[in-house]
C-alpha cells in the first residue's frame, strides 16, 4: 500500500486537490492517505473555507496552523507536528 501526505492552504488549490482525494477515497486498499488543512481555511478574511471541508464528512484532516489569533508564527510547533506525522506514517510521497 502506498501513502501519500497531501497539504492544502487556500480554496483555490484545495479545488484542484478535491477530486484526487475523492479519487483515493475509492481507492483505499491501494492508496492511503493523511490531509493536512491550513493557511487562508482558518482566516475569517478568506471565508474560513475550512468549513467547506468539513462539509466532507468522509474526509478525515490535520489541522496546521502557522499564524495564531494574534497573527504570530506558530512554525516551529507546526514544523513538530508534520514532523511527527512523517516519522509514524512513514508516507511515499
Amino acid at each position: 500500500m502506498k501513502k501519500l501526505l497531501i497539504f492544502t492552504f487556500n480554496r483555490a488549490e484545495f479545488g484542484f486537490l478535491k477530486p484526487l482525494i475523492e479519487g483515493l477515497e475509492k481507492n483505499k486498499k491501494k492508496i492511503k492517505y493523511k490531509l493536512f488543512v491550513g493557511g487562508t481555511h482558518f482566516d475569517k478574511l478568506f471565508g474560513n473555507t475550512f468549513k467547506e471541508i468539513d462539509q466532507l464528512k468522509y474526509l478525515q484532516y490535520n489541522k496546521l496552523f502557522l499564524l495564531d489569533n494574534n497573527k504570530q508564527y506558530k512554525v516551529e510547533k507546526s514544523i513538530k507536528k508534520i514532523d511527527s506525522v512523517i516519522k509514524n506514517f512513514k508516507p511515499d510521497l
